[in-house]
């Protein structure tokens, strides 16, 4: 089993950015589309494509598993630097870098838990990621109870060749 955690450096998109492609012209909601629908909405997208939005995104992934002697595949990319290796609360260097910037693995021997903090990014924002964003945060805008994929923004991401429950 794997868990992940992303933390942006920098918002995919702008809150301008956002109430331009909403056409919206009034300031009630600034604080509710800063605040949650922009980080949510990039957060949806990156989870759904595995790519990080942000140059040097921090990501930590954490691996339960009984026993691995084989490649772990880190769940965001492009990866730009391994910060830390944590084989059951022991760093470790004992690692191999591998896969392809879109698809980075590591090769560790262990059957333990094992973490893995590094940091995620292309630099810049694709522009048909930015615009799956802009979906997103209209349709978290628009659907404020509904914690799905915006239907347009799920043909970009099927197109990334990622898996998607629909």
């Amino acid at each position: 089993m794997i868990s992940y955690t992303i933390t942006p450096t920098a918002a995919a998109v702008t809150a301008a950015e956002v109430k331009t492609w909403l056409r919206i012209d009034h300031s009630a909601d600034d604080t509710l589309i800063t605040g949650t629908i922009i980080p949510a909405a990039q957060a949806a997208i990156e989870h759904a494509t595995g790519f990080s939005l942000s140059d040097k995104g921090e990501v930590v992934a954490i691996w339960d598993v009984d026993s691995n002697t084989g490649w772990l595949e880190l769940p965001i990319s492009p990866l730009q630097e391994i910060v830390e290796i944590l084989v059951s609360d022991e760093a470790t260097t004992g690692y191999t870098e591998g896969g392809t910037p879109n698809y980075p693995t590591i090769n560790i021997t262990s059957g333990q838990k094992v973490q893995v903090e590094y940091l995620a990014g292309a630099g810049t924002v694709d522009p048909e990621l930015k615009l799956a964003v802009l979906m997103q945060a209209a349709y978290y805008y628009m659907n404020r109870e509904s914690s799905d994929i915006a239907p347009a923004a799920k043909n970009i991401i099927l197109k990334r060749g990622r898996n998607l429950a629909i």
